[in-house]
């Protein structure tokens, strides 16, 4: 059975044999994001627009995801006031917990994509229309994948027959 869906994307995204996703996206819609589901490419703000079309063309690959940047959070240094307030809340009745495990990051994933209408010739179908064709209660904010009935998914491909 073929499933359908909108992939969103960083404005960025330029025809590439990939596209990340994120792990929670991944746990939520793994049955529909698979190998032979077709996607249309929605390229996220400034751009909101449906900008190509692929086909997933394997299997998700698990990455890693980066540790976040120390200069963009830089250590508070203790002063003797933040000091003294850490000595009051740990005491030999109440110790602090102790640091068990190893630090982990989260998971990402990238979904190989074969780009079956390129971004650099399709028209671009903007957020306007594609709320005319689904219904003003579309909307893109938070998602990285919505999945699509084949119909409405047919519905959107049928603008770029009538814009060319």
């Amino acid at each position: 059975m073929t499933t359908y869906g909108i992939l969103l994307v960083d404005p960025t995204w330029r025809d590439q044999t990939s596209a990340s996703l994120e792990k929670t996206t991944v746990q939520h819609h793994r049955k529909s994001i698979t190998p032979g589901t077709h996607a249309l490419i929605y390229a996220q703000e400034p751009i909101d627009a449906i900008v190509a079309e692929a086909v997933i063309s394997g299997e998700l690959v698990e990455t890693e995801t980066a540790p976040p940047d120390p200069s963009l959070n830089p250590p508070i240094y203790a002063n003797v006031r933040s000091a003294h307030a850490i000595d009051v809340m740990s005491t030999p009745e109440n110790p602090p917990d102790p640091i068990t495990g190893k630090q982990e990051f989260g998971k990402n994933y990238r979904v190989p994509l074969d780009v079956t209408r390129p971004k650099t010739i399709t028209t671009p179908i903007p957020l306007n229309r594609i709320k005319a064709l689904m219904g003003e209660e579309f909307e893109t904010f938070d998602e990285e994948w919505i999945p699509l009935n084949e119909s409405d998914y047919l519905k959107l491909v049928g603008e770029w027959a009538k814009s060319g």
